[in-house]
């Protein structure tokens, strides 16, 4: 990846803290029509949203998704719907922070482009 599209990746960066911290990606305007499209409707589209989105996390306790397993989980793609299901306060979070950056990026996008 070209360091430019690096550059553009880690600007769309962000995250939320809600008993664990969630690493967010806010999708582009194009991937949110996807997303939106494919479900068929926005409130359809609410769980792939936030599924696309999540990049990583810190402070997931692995006994919250393994009752007997201990220490901290990694980051794993596989893993998500069980955290956001042991995590519920964290997963709403998430999604709302993800739909309000969106929302602001795209606000600065339109106004840039009238310039």
């Amino acid at each position: 990846m070209s360091s430019l599209a690096t550059a553009a990746e880690a600007a769309r960066e962000t995250s939320v803290t809600a008993g664990i911290t969630l690493r967010l990606r806010v999708p582009t305007r194009l991937q949110m029509q996807r997303i939106v499209s494919k479900a068929g409707d926005f409130i359809a589209a609410q769980e792939p949203i936030l599924l696309a989105s999540i990049m990583g996390w810190s402070g997931v306790n692995a006994s919250a998704i393994v009752p007997d397993m201990d220490g901290e989980l990694p980051f794993s793609v596989d893993l998500i719907t069980h955290v956001l299901d042991a995590y519920p306060a964290a997963a709403d979070a998430a999604y709302n922070k993800v739909i309000d950056e969106f929302a602001k990026r795209r606000e600065k996008t339109e106004a840039a482009s009238k310039n």
